[in-house]
């Protein structure tokens, strides 16, 4: 009797030992997916930041007889992939003159030169050029820095001059890819010429710059 009651016993622990193990892959836990899209849009902007003011050195006198801007920068970002474009333009016909009228001409729009060869010393002239990380060196020069302020006023040698337009705005950099803070040095060159003198008093321009995205 005790056999037969041992026996059973076992056999109960086996069955449950059994039941144990395979339990789990008796029973297979259900299960459900679902997927989810994100979406985020990065906004095509543009900004850009210029210098409120230029102040040209030294004086011009009978004795000194070039000025030079040396101070002007302008900054663009853009998150747009193809790029920007940056151009100028004068307010004003010509750019640099006195609310009394007298003013310096505008050197030749129509070409880039050396300050050098865009002087006529018969006039007095005003003129501009630009270096940076994306301007041409082609168009403008490879050159840095923009020439002497201080005494001297001493123009760039190597840089490449052109004049304002308040028509036509002139293209000074331009970037195929976004930008962050790329910058555009701006040069003024001021000189009156040896035949020629200029009036005295306050002489200003305004000069808009425009980032747009290509």
């Amino acid at each position: 009797m005790k056999k037969i009651i041992f026996l059973c016993f076992a056999l109960g622990l086996i069955a449950l030992f059994a039941f144990v193990n395979f339990e789990p892959g008796l029973t297979t836990a259900a299960s459900s997916q679902a997927t989810t899209t994100v979406s985020l849009t990065v906004e095509s902007e543009i900004s850009v930041t210029c210098s409120t003011t230029i102040a040209m050195s030294p004086n011009i006198t009978l004795s000194q007889d070039s000025s030079v801007g040396n101070t002007g920068s302008c900054y663009v970002s853009t998150t747009d992939t193809n790029g920007y474009l940056l151009t100028v333009r004068s307010t004003t016909t010509p750019a640099i003159q006195t609310t009394g009228g007298d003013y310096f001409e505008d050197v030749a729009t129509t070409t880039h030169d050396t300050w050098a060869n865009q002087m006529d010393e018969s006039k007095n002239l005003f003129g501009f050029s630009v270096y940076g990380t994306d301007v041409s060196t082609a168009l403008w020069g490879n050159y840095t820095g923009c020439g002497s302020a201080g005494a001297s006023g001493i123009t760039h040698a190597t840089a490449l001059y052109t004049g304002f337009d308040m028509i036509t705005a002139t293209t000074t950099a331009s970037k195929a890819a976004a930008a962050n803070s790329e910058y555009t040095f701006v040069c003024l060159s001021a000189e009156q010429g040896n035949t020629t003198s200029a009036n005295s008093g306050a002489y200003q321009a305004t000069l808009e710059f425009t980032a747009t995205t290509q």
